[in-house]
């Protein structure tokens, strides 16, 4: 994964970072904004940012942090080269220059879903799009995913995300941020491209919207916004209600309830062995007992190579499946 050569030196002017919460439309968005011919696009991108200590603001040491970028899934998946020479902070920014090298764009992008407050550090002339989408909504798609039990369990994932956001917010300057509504661009996706693509300092190309010719996605579908109305039980609302009302409303959502309640302890214990065990049940349909246990247990010993080995089985398997 490593390159003898160096590479070349350049510094990304203005990237592009779309932030917003997993299963907000990201994806989506992305898909848009790469078939543009002037944006470079580099998919999710945590791999810059999670290994900055969030005390310091300093990566790791250089080999340290090669190494942590090796275990990256999307990482690997991008093929990138190191340049070993690069300082980290350097080779953060060449792995943007590569991909937007690679694709022979004048522009380069990529999603955040975490970490929000650390792209300033490392670009301050970044633009920025923040994508909103329901709560309920990305609390739905994460039970779809198996990554939560049930949409109690799932909201504070939107909410921490959305303060994530709102911290930022404060530190951006005029006009370097987009505000951009899941619900608002299915239903009008090329009025909203326009606008974006004004914020962006580019022309708006109708073939943005031609991601169904190159991807698995298909046409947007305002069908698709607002599900929680109708897969969402009363009791839910409330509950919903409760935890996230405050930044739904903050963001223009409703409330789904006239009366918002938060569960009692009985209640509270029952959605968390739920949560804990569907999740357990869908990884192990998902990847098998062995794997399962093998990787929680030298995680846990703290046996760093051996589950690394065992993480690396598992991003194969998620890999297939996102295919």
């Amino acid at each position: 994964m490593s390159s003898p050569a160096p590479m070349p030196q350049k510094t990304v002017q203005e990237p592009i970072f779309l932030l917003g919460a997993h299963r907000s439309g990201t994806t989506l968005l992305g898909l848009m904004l790469r078939g543009h011919s002037s944006i470079g696009w580099v998919g999710e991108c945590e791999y810059l940012v999670d290994f900055i200590d969030p005390d310091t603001g300093d990566f790791p040491a250089k080999h340290e942090f090669h190494r942590m970028l090796n275990s990256d899934r999307r990482f690997r998946a991008r093929g990138f080269n190191i340049d070993e020479s690069l300082a980290p902070r350097e080779l953060a920014d060449s792995l943007l220059v590569q991909t937007m090298q690679g694709q022979g764009k004048a522009r380069i992008g990529g999603a955040l879903h975490r970490h929000f407050d650390r792209v300033l550090d490392l670009w301050p002339d970044a633009r920025v799009i923040h994508l909103i989408r329901d709560g309920r909504d990305v609390a739905l798609s994460r039970i779809n995913l198996g990554w939560a039990g049930n949409a109690w369990s799932s909201a504070p994932a939107w909410a921490k995300i959305e303060r994530s956001w709102d911290a930022l917010s404060s530190r951006l300057a005029p006009g370097q941020a987009f505000e951009l509504r899941y619900e608002e661009l299915l239903q009008d996706p090329s009025g909203h491209l326009e606008q974006l693509c004004s914020f962006l300092s580019v022309d708006y190309e109708p073939e943005m919207l031609n991601y169904p010719d190159r991807s698995t996605y298909k046409a947007p579908d305002p069908s698709l916004a607002q599900q929680w109305r109708t897969r969402l039980a009363p009791r839910e609302c409330q509950l919903l209600d409760a935890a996230i009302g405050d930044l739904l409303l903050s963001r223009g959502y409703p409330l789904g309830s006239s009366q918002p309640l938060d569960p009692g302890l009985l209640e509270e214990s029952a959605l968390r062995v739920q949560d804990w065990s569907s999740r357990l049940l869908w990884r192990l349909n998902r990847y098998g007992a062995r794997l399962v246990v093998t990787e929680f247990v030298t995680r846990k010993l703290g046996l760093q190579r051996r589950n690394q080995n065992f993480r690396l089985q598992i991003d194969a398997i998620a890999e297939r499946h996102l295919r």
